[in-house]
């Protein structure tokens, strides 16, 4: 599913839902159509990472593939980039808002951090 406090099924019920899977070698977005029993994936990119996308309630799924925040339409997989992040820098988790008009999210100087150790989190308040 996406991050556990982001919508993964699309506006229309529970009958489609977007997730991530990496049975392609690489994490991707794939978009599950549960009556008709099929599975497409969405995205093809090269730095795909799960849990950094939102869907909206209009069936655009935005995404970050590395720096570059990009939108599909999940009906006709049009897929266009809106926005790259500056170099030094690394994006966190996109959100939408309930109209699906924006994508609000923040990045963050990309900085060697000197708290981390093996511990979940450990660098949260340096960063």
């Amino acid at each position: 599913h996406l991050y556990f406090s982001s919508e993964s099924f699309l506006a229309d019920g529970s009958s489609r839902v977007v997730f991530t899977s990496n049975r392609s070698g690489r994490f991707q977005y794939h978009l599950l159509d549960i009556p008709a029993g099929r599975l497409i994936q969405v995205t093809d990119g090269a730095e795909v990472s799960p849990n950094m996308a939102c869907l909206c309630p209009t069936g655009r799924l935005f995404y970050f593939d590395g720096p570059v925040l990009r939108a599909v339409k999940l009906d006709t997989l049009e897929d266009r980039q809106l926005y790259r992040v500056p170099d030094g820098a690394r994006p966190s988790l996109p959100t939408c808002t309930a109209d699906g008009r924006h994508v609000v999210f923040a990045y963050r100087e990309d900085r060697a951090q000197s708290t981390q150790t093996e511990r979940i989190y450990s660098t949260m308040a340096e960063t």
